[in-house]
């Protein structure tokens, strides 16, 4: 999806414009991905999923699913 031969070029920059949550945690939040901005002040982005019993994280280059 990210190399773009799935979304088109705008459609990537629309998911990627996030906007201020005005909350700590998420800072920022575009149309399913969202910014976290470390104490390092480094940014990441991510997406997460929850149904009752497990919980899912994808970030940067790596995934995490916890059953």
């Amino acid at each position: 999806m990210l190399s773009g031969k799935l979304q088109k070029e705008q459609q990537l920059k629309q998911i990627f414009t996030t906007v201020s949550t005005g909350k700590g945690g998420i800072n920022r939040y575009g149309l399913g991905i969202y910014e976290i901005k470390l104490p390092n002040v480094v940014s990441i982005g991510g997406h997460t999923g929850v149904i009752p019993g497990f919980n899912t994280f994808a970030g940067g280059t790596h995934m995490l699913t916890a059953i």
